[in-house]
């Protein structure tokens, strides 16, 4: 039978280090009360103040309504606030939300730190540009 753990399957692999991952970003991020995602999206809002959901999603390479369910979630933490005109919609950072920068970059850091100890930096960052590669050439 075909083990997809010893075969290498692109699939299972990239399902494997994800969950993995994921479990290992929730452990960081848990100290703010934000998942990984929310957070990265409240810096991403830090760093570009106005921006507009739909242009996150796309930078983001993510849908329009997961955006829209990190940002409602940011609204309500008082992290960020909508500014409506007509159709169009921005996203800027409130003070409290400012003031999670520090906060939520150390938690970047101490992820990468986690698994780069594991994995070795020169493989983590090898590991993490060959793995983005791949993804634009299937996109």
């Amino acid at each position: 039978m075909y083990d997809v753990k010893e075969q290498g399957c692109l699939y299972f692999s990239s399902v494997f280090l994800a969950r993995e991952l994921g479990r290992m970003a929730d452990k960081r991020f848990a100290k703010t009360g934000l998942c990984p995602s929310a957070a990265f999206l409240l810096l991403y809002v830090i760093e570009e103040p106005g921006l507009n959901p739909t242009a996150v999603a796309e930078a983001l390479e993510l849908a329009p309504s997961t955006i829209t369910r990190f940002a409602d979630t940011l609204v309500k933490e008082g992290y960020i606030t909508r500014d409506r005109s007509g159709k169009n919609s921005s996203m800027l950072p409130t003070e409290a939300g400012t003031a999670m920068k520090e906060t939520i970059q150390a938690c970047w850091n101490g992820l990468y730190e986690d698994y780069a100890s594991k994995l070795g930096k020169e493989s983590a960052d090898r590991l993490a540009c060959e793995m983005f590669s791949a993804f634009k050439k299937l996109t």
